[in-house]
């Protein structure tokens, strides 16, 4: 018996042996449809918001990389904001009011008659208009819930990257607020923030009576710039962030 008469009585026909073992069956389109979808676009600018209680005047954005330039600056128009986009748009939101920059941060000061999540639900598409030929912007949208809190208990609190010298002036000017400033304008129902403090600069905000009132300016110049200057004598400038139309209920009639 040859050879290729014994290969045939053990495996059957030599085109049996020859025939090579099938592969892998194609994957069916109904399978491939199921497979994972392709990982999420890396993204270009990360952006955070922090939660703002309902109350607050302002609200913070924070940024991967400088959208503002270094130190504090304070925007009131995107005309402002000359080359900085992102402050630009931001300016351009309805219920926008001004805008101060601190390099990655930028702290947003509404309206007195916007709301925060309608305001917040903006950010996203503004950014991603400002900078669609740059790549993917990714915002991280506060808590649905925001925690509530009365008017003038919002307070700001040291940020990390503030130095020890505007830390230790931060501090000094808000207990001069607090224990000088607010029970003074009180009686008229009015209510004095501390935003920001950069170097010797102070950012403040008017509330309640103090919002609108035709004596604002003085109430500024007289009582709260004479007051933490003869205190704090190394005050420089103070910069009133308030948004004085959107008053409703001022003490002082004009």
């Amino acid at each position: 018996m040859g050879w290729m008469d014994r290969l045939r009585g053990r495996n059957g026909s030599a085109d049996e042996v020859a025939e090579p073992s099938p592969g892998p069956a194609p994957q069916s389109e109904e399978l491939s449809m199921e497979s994972p979808e392709s990982p999420a676009p890396v993204a270009w600018l990360d952006v955070r918001i922090d939660s703002p209680v309902p109350e607050a005047v302002t609200c913070k954005i924070r940024f991967d990389r400088m959208v503002s330039p270094g130190g504090t600056s304070l925007f009131e128009t995107p005309e402002d904001a000359g080359a900085w986009p992102a402050v630009r748009c931001l300016l351009g939101i309805s219920g926008v009011h001004s805008i101060i920059g601190k390099g990655d941060v930028l702290i947003v000061a509404r309206h007195g008659n916007t709301e925060w999540p309608e305001l917040l639900a903006a950010v996203e598409p503004a950014l991603r208009a400002a900078f669609v030929e740059d790549g993917v912007v990714r915002v991280a949208q506060p808590e649905a819930e925001l925690a509530a809190a009365a008017p003038g208990e919002a307070k700001p609190k040291t940020d990390s990257r503030d130095s020890a010298a505007e830390a230790e002036l931060r501090s000094r000017v808000s207990v001069i607020i607090e224990e000088q400033i607010n029970p003074a304008v009180a009686s008229h129902g009015g209510y004095i923030d501390l935003l920001d403090i950069q170097g010797s600069r102070v950012f403040i905000h008017m509330g309640g009576g103090c919002q609108g009132c035709s004596m604002s300016a003085a109430t500024l110049k007289h009582g709260v710039e004479t007051t933490l200057r003869a205190e704090i004598p190394e005050i420089t400038e103070i910069l009133d962030t308030t948004d004085h139309a959107s008053g409703e209920n001022p003490y002082f009639q004009a």
